[in-house]
C-alpha cells in the first residue's frame, strides 16, 4: 500500500490524516526536514496509533533492555520481547546510525537476552507502512503465544 493509498483511505473513512502523512518531505534519503530532524521511529509509532491502536498500547518508545548499559530500542513490546528499530533516525545526517559496530553490539545483545529484533529502512516505513505494521503485529503475536506458555 503507497502513502497515496493510505491517504485516500483515511479520507474515504472521514478520519484526520496521521502527522506522519500530512509533513512535507525531501526526498527520503534525508533525514533532514529544514533544520528538524526527521525521527522515522516517530512516524511509524504515528501511524500505528491511527491504524492498530490495540498494537500501540503495547508499544513503548525508547525501551532500555540492558541492564548496565544505556541501549534503548526505538519501540518495544517487552512482555513479548519483540524490537523495532528503524535505521537512521534522530542522531544522524542521511541515516546512518544503524550501521555502526556498536548498534551490532546493541542489536546482538538484544538477541542475546531473547528479543525478536526487526529492522527497517526509513524507506520501508515510508513506502509500505501497512507491511510494516503487520510484521509487527504478527511477531508481537508470536512473542506473547511463547510468553504464555512459559
Amino acid at each position: 500500500m503507497t502513502e497515496r493509498d493510505l491517504i485516500a483511505m483515511y479520507q474515504k473513512a472521514n478520519k484526520p490524516l496521521p502527522k506522519a502523512l500530512t509533513k512535507r518531505r525531501r526526498p527520503k534519503s534525508s533525514a533532514l526536514i529544514g533544520s528538524a530532524v526527521v525521527d522515522r521511529a516517530d512516524d511509524l509509532m504515528g501511524l500505528i496509533r491511527q491504524i492498530r491502536p490495540s498494537l500501540a498500547e503495547i508499544l513503548v518508545r525508547d525501551h532500555r533492555f540492558h541492564e548496565t548499559r544505556k541501549w534503548e530500542l526505538d519501540l518495544a513490546c517487552p512482555r513479548a520481547k519483540v524490537a523495532v528499530e528503524v535505521d537512521g533516525g534522530r542522531y544522524s545526517h542521511g541515516g546512518g546510525r544503524h550501521s555502526t559496530d556498536g548498534d551490532r553490539d546493541k542489536m546482538n545483545a538484544a538477541q542475546v537476552r531473547g528479543w525478536t529484533v526487526l529492522r527497517y529502512s526509513p524507506q520501508q516505513v515510508t513506502a509500505d507502512p501497512m507491511s510494516v505494521i503487520d510484521e509487527i503485529e504478527a511477531a508481537v503475536a508470536l512473542g506473547m503465544a511463547k510468553e504464555e506458555t512459559r
